[in-house]
């Protein structure tokens, strides 16, 4: 593991400017069963709760999920993983917010093939 995924040291609430490290994060997390995974993830649970938190605002403030997309486009790689993550969607928390983030990018009327594909993914 590279430093930065043992990264131990208390820093702000997260933003979006953060998804880079979450996403590396999440692909670290998912190729690993280790104690030393676990630790790190029980480490970052409560920033990671924070992140997804502040995702969601981000995902409810803009009017479509293409618009979503285009301004994060990580964002489907990194829900995707932690969806398969069993650590993370052990706790209800960060499931809950998960499924919201998920919920919120759901179009009910998609109008092209981003929002297609994102609901055909969703379900």
């Amino acid at each position: 593991m590279t430093e930065l995924q043992v990264q131990q040291t208390a820093e702000p609430l997260p933003n979006i400017q953060e998804m880079p490290f979450w996403l590396e994060k999440a692909v670290a997390w998912g190729q690993a069963e280790s104690t030393r995974t676990r630790k790190d993830i029980s480490l970052h649970l409560s920033r990671l709760r924070d992140f997804l938190q502040e995702l969601l605002k981000q995902i409810n403030d803009v009017s479509s999920t293409t618009q979503t997309m285009s301004r994060l486009p990580l964002l489907g790689q990194f829900l995707g993983r932690l969806c398969w993550n069993p650590h993370v969607t052990a706790d209800s928390s960060s499931r809950g917010l998960l499924l919201q983030c998920l919920l919120a990018l759901y179009s009910e009327h998609p109008s092209n093939a981003v929002e297609r594909k994102s609901n055909q993914w969703i379900r």
